[in-house]
């Protein structure tokens, strides 16, 4: 849409002329001084968009990889049912607490930089979690897994607000939560059978690292404007500051 510009004839028409402009620039879908949502051209936001999707498929996989290997994690550790049920909710109980935390530091870091960041902090839970000799160890890294990975949700949809077009953005995010919901059943069958073939442990260490490397790659591959990103501020809430 566009926004039809008022002429001042004087001075004294000016102010009127611009609250006209501001009216019909919220009627077209626009905030004033917030006309773009960033300077990225179409390429880089797809290369989000996939960086995003890719983050949260891995968000999903490896929440499942624990469920896949229960039985073999309880047969090795000695848990009790009650213990596997504690490891399950210690994730919850991590991933709880972050989110509205999460929701903060990507309103002022950027979202795209919070769920790499997450990415990058999760998949080293992941990857420690076969170091856990005991229960207790065991529900420190599953808690530690939830915290870091509380931040996917709230991240990816303002990175997906800051960085792609009004008119993307419900594709956007259709790509985004359908890798989501991708991301339990591939990693329901992949964990299974890597389990059967080369044990629990070797399919926490291999998650764990390639979601590590994949945070490392995919923000070396983000536009300098995720990279740099600044916290926009209507005029309004600048005045009203």
């Amino acid at each position: 849409p566009s926004v039809r510009c008022i002429p001042a004839t004087n001075e004294n028409e000016r102010p009127r002329a611009r609250a006209l402009v501001l009216v019909r620039a919220s009627a077209a879908g626009f905030a004033d001084g917030d006309v773009k949502p960033s300077a990225t051209t179409a390429s880089q936001t797809r290369v989000i968009v996939i960086c995003l999707g890719i983050a949260m498929l891995l968000a999903s996989a490896d929440r499942t990889i624990f469920a896949a290997a229960a039985l073999s994690i309880k047969a090795e550790l000695a848990m009790s049912l009650k213990d596997v049920g504690a490891a399950q909710s210690a994730f919850l109980w991590g991933y709880g607490v972050t989110q509205l935390a999460a929701g903060a530091a990507s309103d002022r870091y950027g979202g795209a930089k919070v769920l790499l960041f997450g990415l990058f902090l999760w998949s080293t839970a992941v990857a420690l979690t076969p170091l856990s000799g005991g229960v207790y160890a065991i529900l420190v890294a599953r808690f530690m897994f939830g915290a870091a990975s509380g931040c996917a949700l709230p991240a990816s949809a303002a990175a997906v607000a800051a960085h792609v077009p009004a008119e993307r953005r419900s594709g956007a995010l259709s790509t985004i939560f359908a890798l989501f919901n991708i991301g339990s059943a591939f990693g329901l069958a992949a964990a299974g059978g890597l389990i059967a073939t080369f044990g629990w442990k070797f399919v926490f260490y291999l998650f764990g690292l390639f979601g590590a490397c994949f945070a490392l790659l995919a923000y070396s591959l983000m536009p300098e404007s995720v990279k740099q990103y600044v916290p926009r501020i209507s005029s309004a809430v600048a005045h009203e500051r």
